[in-house]
């Protein structure tokens, strides 16, 4: 019997749950010689200057530490009014329920100004906001509301009683971020706030459009068609969505390359015209992509958690486009078949990957949910936990010296302190049966502005 035959099922909601790993250090906060200035003298004639550079600049700013060329010093800063109580800079990947207490701004006495100073690596880049606590309620939309409230209540469940108070007060505080008006840089997907070091990882050279006012270069559009029907058959198919999107640029010789974007919802509108300037740039090869939207989180982890049914309903929608809509053929090729997620995404990824080889050759698996199912860890040291049923799967596979898979790609960021070692474990076992077999470690977190621009490259030929 295949090691990939049997997947766990129906564990429950726990099962789930990502393990609550607090971050393992302090929160590198630290003074900046900008702010330490204008504390000495906070005339009005210096408030101006400081001002200007942050009009000049946007934030956070950025300077060099003499001597450590490897790290900058980040000032987060806020005007704020005489009301705010709190303020908060909600960094993913750095802040956390056990770290956000000193992630809370200080006000410069006699001033408006609040700000925050961390100390991290010049390739740094994350999604941030500004959480106000004020006389005033949330400021969040019913949507984003809803996230928030489901997130606390499986934060509560996974946790002890005796950090509950912080939980709630945290999740308090999320419900008032929003981004950063003064920010330098936007998400290459959606309208989050981003923070970047001068070293990070950029998006592939013509992409461009993150940094705040910054127009992207104009090019030509391509085609974004649904796929009719994705959603059936089967029971319980509801939200799934799909789309082909074709670029503006002519085919390869042997027809369209396939890139499937599991998540891919998030790429409509911005991140399409991205993917469209990678192409017509040569920073990507000619591919039609399938852009897969996963539903809500209950229908996103029953098809995205190992799933035969998911992996060939994507395959049978491989085999049923149309050439006519794309001008030239799909390749059937597993090698010229790239498969990308992350998160549950990643899992997926590799999963199609490990149970379909001869249709899906390559994956990107961004920040994988490597962990899954949750349960109790009773193994020994250095072994994979029980919960990493994947990677038991692929050290089972890998016994036969015959079995291997084509190109793999890991990535997991230097914040995701829950994912480091699930991912080292999977790598060592994938260890000498991929024909190329990369790892990319990040210097963010478990962060859409990093997965958005870390995707680019690892797709790039």
């Amino acid at each position: 019997m295949s090691p990939f035959a049997d997947p766990p099922r129906d564990l429950g909601p726990a099962a789930t749950v990502a393990p609550q790993v607090d971050r393992p250090w302090p929160l590198p906060r630290t003074t900046s010689p900008t702010i330490e200035a204008l504390v000495a003298d906070p005339t009005p004639e210096r408030r101006a200057r400081f001002w200007r550079r942050v009009a000049q600049e946007g934030t956070p700013l950025v300077d060099e530490i003499p001597g450590h060329p490897q790290e900058r010093v980040y000032t987060f800063v806020h005007r704020g009014e005489d009301g705010a109580h709190r303020v908060l800079v909600d960094v993913d990947g750095v802040v956390d329920v056990s770290t956000y207490r000193d992630a809370l701004m200080s006000r410069i006495p006699g001033t408006t100004l609040w700000s925050l100073s961390l100390r991290l690596p010049a390739s740094w880049r994350a999604t941030y906001g500004i959480a106000v606590d004020d006389d005033h309620g949330a400021t969040v939309d019913e949507r984003t509301a809803a996230s928030v409230a489901a997130r606390r209540e499986r934060a509560r469940a996974a946790s002890d009683p005796g950090v509950h108070a912080a939980l709630d007060d945290w999740f308090d505080l999320l419900l008032r971020s929003e981004p950063d008006p003064l920010a330098r840089e936007h998400a290459l997907l959606g309208a989050d706030t981003v923070a970047s070091g001068p070293d990070a990882p950029a998006p592939p050279a013509g992409v461009g459009g993150v940094v705040v006012g910054e127009q992207p270069e104009p090019g030509p559009r391509g085609r974004t068609v649904p796929v009719a029907g994705f959603g059936e058959p089967g029971a319980g198919a509801a939200g799934r969505r799909a789309w082909w999107h074709v670029p503006p640029v002519e085919p390869g010789p042997d027809g369209w390359d396939v890139v499937v974007l599991l998540d891919g919802d998030r790429w409509l509108g911005a991140g399409v015209r991205a993917l469209d300037r990678a192409f017509a740039t040569g920073a990507l090869r000619p591919a039609a992509v399938l852009l897969v939207g996963c539903g809500d989180r209950e229908r996103r982890l029953a098809d995205l958690a190992c799933s035969h049914v998911y992996v060939r309903r994507l395959a049978q929608v491989l085999d049923d486009a149309d050439a006519e809509v794309f001008g030239a053929p799909l390749t059937r090729d597993p090698a010229r078949t790239t498969i990308a997620g992350h998160d549950f995404g990643g899992l997926a990824a590799l999963w199609a990957q490990c149970v379909a080889p001869e249709r899906f050759g390559a994956s990107v698996c961004q920040s994988g949910a490597w962990w899954w199912p949750s349960a109790p860890d009773d193994g020994g040291p250095g072994a994979p936990a029980p919960e990493e049923w994947l990677t038991g799967a692929v050290e089972r596979a890998a016994a036969d010296p015959a079995w291997g898979l084509g190109r793999v790609h890991l990535e997991v960021g230097e914040q995701e302190w829950a994912l480091r070692e699930p991912t080292r474990r999977l790598h060592d076992a994938l260890a000498g049966r991929c024909e190329s077999l990369t790892v990319a470690r990040p210097a963010g977190g478990h962060d859409p502005a990093c997965w958005a621009v870390q995707l680019l490259g690892a797709l790039s030929p």
